[in-house]
């Protein structure tokens, strides 16, 4: 179960959940880190190395 943290919005987190649970069923693993990187990604603004971006684009396309 996806925790929703303390500084997070709500719709922040229903994003968060969404890709948590596409990840989850394929590799437990990686479900919270690129949960976590979407949002950053989507609120924030970050970067990140471009095979890491391309493997969430992927959940992200299921979206």
């Amino acid at each position: 179960m996806l925790k929703r943290q303390k500084h997070e919005l709500k719709e922040q987190y229903q994003d968060r959940k969404k890709i948590y649970e596409l990840v989850l069923k394929k590799n437990k693993d990686r479900a919270t880190v690129l949960s976590n990187i979407y949002v950053n990604i989507k609120y924030m603004g970050n970067k990140y190395p471009k095979e890491l971006e391309d493997e969430l684009n992927q959940y992200i396309a299921q979206l």
